[in-house]
C-alpha cells in the first residue's frame, strides 16, 4: 500500500486529476482487504468524484468495493440495493472480469439473504469467467467462497474437499490472506465433521497466520473457534482462555454482537467446570446491555443459557421465570 499513498502525494502535487482517483481507489482496496477501518463515506466521496470527472463506469466498479464493504458489516440489504443498481452499467459496458468480480460478491449477499440456490449460480459463473479470463488468483478464491456456500447448507464434506482443492492453488500462487483463510475454514469443516484434533490443527495454523498479517479481527475469529472446540472436547480450562483472549480482541475492534457472544460461551464452559456462581455473574451482567445490540434469537439463546445455569444452582423458579421470557424473546 506504501507505494500507491506515495505515488498519491506525487500526482496531487502535480495537480490531481484522474490518476489521483486510480490511487486512491487502490489504496481504500487495500485497506478493506487488510480489514482496515475503512468508513463508508470514504467510497461515497470516491464514487461522488468520479461520476464527477465523467466516468460512470468507474464510479460502478468502486461501488462493487462499496457493496463488499457492506456485506463484510453485515449490511445485507444495503449490500444487495446497492449490487441491483450498478448490475446494470456492470453488465453492459464493464469487461468480463468486472462481471465475474459483481457476481463474486453478489453471491455472498445472496447467500446472506437466504438464496443459496443463487449465491452458488453466482459463484459458478463468475468461477468460469475468470478461468476463461486465466485469472487463476480469482478462480481460487472462488473456489474459497463456494466451500463457505456449501459450509451454510451443512455439507462439510463438500466444503472441505472445495477447501483442500483451493488451498493447492492459493499455495502455489502464494496468497497469504487467501490461505490461512482456507485453513481457518479447513478448521470449521473438520469442526463440523466430528474431526476435532484435526479442527485446532488447521485453526492453530490460520491463526499463526492472521498474527504475522496483524490481521486482528480473524486473530479474535480464530480464539473464538478454538475455544468452541475446546469446549467440545471437554477442555474447558483451556475454551476459557481462548474465550478471553477473542473477548479481549472484539472489544478492541468494537464488535459488540461477537464479543457478547463469546462472554456467553464463556460463561457456558465455567459452568461445565462447575463455577456456576462465576457463569450467572458475567451472564447477568451481559444481560443488562445485549439486549441493545443483539439480535431477538442471540438475546434469547443468552437467557436460555442464564436459565440453565440458574438450574444448576437449584433457582428452579427464577429458571422458570427465564425461560418464559425466552419463549417471549423468541416470539419478537
Amino acid at each position: 500500500m506504501a507505494p500507491a499513498q506515495e505515488a498519491l502525494q506525487l500526482f496531487t502535487r502535480m495537480g490531481g486529476g484522474l490518476p489521483t482517483l486510480y490511487c486512491r481507489r487502490t489504496i481504500l482496496i487495500a485497506n478493506l482487504l487488510r480489514w482496515h477501518q475503512v468508513h463508508t463515506l470514504n467510497w461515497q466521496e470516491l464514487v461522488g468524484l468520479w461520476v464527477e470527472a465523467g466516468f460512470p463506469l468507474e464510479a460502478a466498479r468502486t461501488r462493487i468495493y462499496l457493496a463488499f464493504y457492506l456485506y463484510l458489516l453485515i449490511e445485507t440489504e444495503g449490500a444487495h440495493a446497492l449490487i441491483e443498481e450498478i448490475t446494470p452499467i456492470v453488465r453492459q459496458e464493464g469487461t468480463a472480469t468486472d462481471w465475474a468480480f459483481l457476481l463474486s460478491v453478489r453471491a455472498g449477499i445472496s447467500l446472506d439473504r437466504g438464496k443459496s440456490e443463487q449465491a452458488m449460480d453466482d459463484i459458478n459463473q463468475a468461477e468460469n469467467i475468470f478461468r476463461q479470463e486465466k485469472n487463476l488468483r480469482q478462480a481460487a478464491i472462488c473456489q474459497f467462497r463456494r466451500s463457505w456456500i456449501w459450509q451454510q447448507c451443512k455439507e462439510f464434506d463438500r466444503a472441505r474437499a472445495e477447501l483442500e482443492q483451493a488451498l493447492q492453488t492459493l499455495r502455489r500462487l502464494d496468497l497469504p490472506l487467501h490461505i490461512a483463510l482456507c485453513e481457518r475454514n479447513l478448521g470449521m469443516a473438520f469442526y463440523r465433521l466430528g474431526h476435532y484434533g484435526e479442527a485446532m490443527q488447521r485453526v492453530y495454523q490460520a491463526q499463526r497466520y492472521f498474527q504475522s498479517l496483524g490481521r486482528l479481527d480473524t486473530l479474535a475469529d480464530c480464539a473464538l473457534s478454538l475455544g468452541n472446540i475446546a469446549y467440545y472436547t471437554r477442555s474447558y480450562a483451556i475454551a476459557v482462555a481462548h474465550y478471553r483472549q477473542s473477548q479481549h480482541i472484539y472489544n478492541r475492534l468494537n464488535n459488540a454482537p461477537l464479543w457478547i457472544l463469546s462472554q456467553r460461551n464463556q460463561a457456558m464452559a465455567l459452568c461445565a467446570m462447575e463455577r456456576p456462581t462465576a457463569a450467572l455473574d458475567i451472564l447477568t451482567s451481559l444481560e443488562k446491555t445485549s439486549h441493545l445490540v443483539s439480535q431477538p434469537l442471540e438475546f434469547a439463546r443468552l437467557l436460555h443459557t442464564k436459565a440453565q445455569v440458574l438450574a444448576d444452582l437449584g433457582r428452579y423458579c427464577d429458571a422458570r421465570i427465564l425461560l418464559q421470557e425466552v419463549e417471549k424473546a423468541m416470539r419478537a
